[in-house]
């Protein structure tokens, strides 16, 4: 299956959630609730690349599950242009380049990437393996500890579900 496929099988189950942020997110500025609304009269597939540059702080402001929404659409935007330098992907790289050690999880990662099953989990660990390609891979050995920390995430999981 392609990884495109992959992820919006891994994905298909969810709903679009009706709040988009907290109610605190959105009170921060003008600016972040006008972001927030590039995302409200659109579903998850319908966003492009130039949408997610221009929504930083929308997305960074998202609820857990408007974010775990809207994800595969992020990853799609990128890996349809063949873009890999959305700063919403060095966001994530971000969160789980953090470390493999749940005590250093903070409010942001806890409150979006647990959210997520073990499917979609795997999926993003194959769109990582994408953005990690060897051409473009910048990051040394961070790409290491990004999939440490989806493996911890993904062990966690599946002692809660078993």
């Amino acid at each position: 299956m392609e990884l495109t496929e992959k992820i919006k099988s891994a994905f298909e189950h969810r709903k679009k959630p009706m709040a988009l942020s907290t109610s605190a997110a959105a009170a921060m500025c003008e600016y972040t609730t006008a972001e927030i609304n590039n995302f409200a009269d659109k579903l998850r597939y319908e966003i492009d690349c130039d949408v997610i540059e221009n929504s930083r702080d929308g997305i960074a402001s998202f609820t857990g599950e408007a974010y775990c929404y809207f994800l595969p659409g992020i990853l799609l935007a990128g890996i349809e242009s063949g873009n890999r330098d959305l700063l919403a992907f060095s966001s994530i790289v971000y969160d789980f380049d953090r470390s493999p050690v749940v005590e250093y999880w903070d409010s942001h990662f806890l409150s979006r990437w647990p959210l997520l099953t073990t499917t979609e989990i795997s999926a993003v660990q194959e769109w990582l393996q994408w953005y990690f390609d060897e051409e473009f891979d910048q990051w040394g050995n961070t790409h290491e500890r990004c999939f440490e920390t989806l493996e911890l995430l993904k062990s966690q999981k599946q002692s809660e579900d078993g």
